[in-house]
């Protein structure tokens, strides 16, 4: 659980990874972001358009797109955008992004410094940072509009004692290396459900398949009764192939 610039006291969650344009949040304030730090999260940035004065800790510096910008944990940091700047946040949990980097030390610890970094334009590596944060925002909007009121949803049944136990699906995605039912494991222990309580089907890499594997997960328990959560258009879908599995 953790809570953005302006947010407090509203609970943000899923997976501890938050996308969102420059415009979206600053364009609320004035293209201002006052100083401020987070406990446990991480931060890049990406500049397309326009620029930017950073204020990191105690220091303060303008940047011109193309640029970078690293804000690791704890660190003081605030913006004052050009109006109209375009670009990219992306905010991780900082344990999830130590299990990302378990395996690249020097990496990790490179990270706990702040960056400001100039691109420069038309650049291979310029390109393909945004080319990829292009593609990570689509696909974050496709799947957060619906997959985070979808959980909340199921843990509300379980709170209310309509489902004493949650199954909770998804492969892992090419690229990634967590399961969607792990991430959601995550989620739904900070809102309270035991991990007794929970079930992973973490190898089904279509409805097809993971309802067919959460079948024989509850047939194993003597369970029959289920109730599908998912998207409004998909749990149609779902309800259609869960009962045949």
């Amino acid at each position: 659980m953790y809570s953005l610039y302006g947010e407090e006291g509203q609970a943000q969650a899923l997976d501890g990874l938050h996308l969102e344009s420059i415009a979206e949040r600053s364009r609320l304030h004035n293209w201002e972001i006052q100083p401020h730090r987070h406990g446990a999260l991480v931060q890049l940035l990406l500049i397309e358009r326009g620029r930017v004065v950073v204020r990191m800790d105690e220091d303060e510096r303008e940047l011109r797109a193309p640029a970078l910008v690293w804000v690791p944990a704890l660190a003081v940091h605030g913006f004052r955008f050009a109006p109209e700047t375009e670009g990219l946040v992306v905010t991780l949990d900082q344990g999830r992004l130590r299990d990302l980097l378990d395996h690249l030390p020097d990496l990790l610890e490179s990270l706990a410094e702040p960056r400001l970094v100039p691109l420069e334009r038309g650049a291979t590596v310029t390109r393909a940072l945004f080319a990829v944060g292009h593609g990570l925002r689509e696909d974050y909007a496709g799947a957060a509009a619906w997959r985070g009121p979808a959980l909340d949803h199921a843990v509300a049944l379980y709170h209310q004692g309509i489902a004493p136990r949650v199954v909770l699906t998804g492969g892992v995605a090419e690229g990634d290396t967590a399961s969607e039912a792990a991430v959601s494991r995550l989620y739904a222990l900070r809102a309270g459900v035991p991990d007794s309580a929970i079930l992973l089907e973490n190898e089904g890499r279509t409805t097809g398949q993971s309802l067919t594997r959460v079948a024989r997960l509850l047939r194993a328990r003597r369970l029959d009764t289920v109730v599908v959560v998912s998207d409004p258009f998909h749990v149609l879908r779902a309800e259609r192939v869960a009962a045949r599995a």
